[in-house]
């Protein structure tokens, strides 16, 4: 998000496509998601995040965003514009 300072990394190996990568970015900045606590049958509390099951918006034009990277040269590429490897 261009002009907003934040404080987050993202392993890049943790993720093995374009596809894994903007939805773990989408998870990151969506307030959509839910955290519950639950009580198990002993008592302790368990949290749980709920997410909807959703295609990422980020790679199919539909967000306001564009995920972008600087390659080793110093220029500025869409994410897709070359292959996941």
């Amino acid at each position: 998000m261009d002009g907003i300072p934040i404080g987050r990394k993202i392993d890049l190996s943790a993720h093995s496509s374009y596809e894994t990568l903007a939805q773990t970015l989408e998870d990151m900045f969506d307030e959509s998601t839910t955290n519950v606590t639950c009580k198990g049958s002993n008592g302790e509390d368990h949290n749980m995040t709920i997410r909807r099951e959703r295609h990422s918006i980020l790679l199919d034009g539909s967000s306001k965003f564009v995920l972008t990277y600087e390659d080793k040269e110093g220029d500025w590429m869409l994410v897709g514009d070359v292959p996941w490897g």
